[in-house]
């Protein structure tokens, strides 16, 4: 994922992030914003990174809660 940005209102219960649940790939340049809400692994941008997982330049604003 490059040079994305999200508005979201999601929620849900494992893996849940503002702009992927689950990351295994690459996301760079890239902004969520918004409300997120789960149980286990939340993240503002990314819920659970996996160690393929890469991130760069990229950041969340919103609100997370748990």
């Amino acid at each position: 994922i490059e040079n994305s940005v999200a508005d979201v209102n999601v929620s849900g219960d494992t893996n849940v992030g503002g702009l992927v649940g689950l990351n295994t790939g690459r996301i760079e340049n890239s902004i969520a914003n918004g409300k997120i809400v789960g149980g286990n692994q939340v993240g503002g941008l990314v819920g659970s990174n996996e160690i393929s997982g890469l991130v760069s330049n990229s950041s969340s604003l919103g609100a997370f809660l748990k």
